[in-house]
């Protein structure tokens, strides 16, 4: 690290500020990027229940998920489920009652390994 302090101060001052602008730039790029993601969760034991369509459009945090998604265009919707048969079970009803809400398949994805697992977790980035 004191080799690459030590070669930046070497550099014309022009070439010095472009540099630390761009370094800059790059870090509050990084920084808004991993804050995109919203991250909601929802209760296996409140999901693990019988649905109608009215039910599932009410149950927290859905309508903040999907109303998230259709603020911007080429988001996607991470579901990610406890390891196993069970919350594989569970995470394909969730996808499949979200196309109902008009969410297109081709913008879930799923993913294994929740970190907790008595929770699903959804991610719209």
């Amino acid at each position: 690290m004191h080799q690459i302090i030590m070669n930046i101060q070497k550099l014309r001052p022009i070439f010095r500020v472009a540099l630390l602008s761009g370094l800059f730039a790059l870090s509050m790029f990084f920084s808004f990027a991993v804050q995109a993601a919203e991250v909601y969760k929802l209760s296996v034991d409140e999901w693990d229940r019988p649905h109608d369509a009215k039910s599932v459009s009410i149950i927290q945090p859905l309508p903040d998920v999907i109303a998230n998604w259709q603020s911007k265009e080429n988001q996607n919707i991470e579901i990610r489920y406890p390891g196993g048969e069970s919350g594989l079970l569970l995470a394909t009803s969730l996808r499949d009652w979200l196309v109902v809400l008009g969410v297109p398949s081709g913008a879930i994805i799923l993913t294994s390994g929740s970190a907790d697992f008595t929770e699903l977790e959804l991610l719209v980035q």
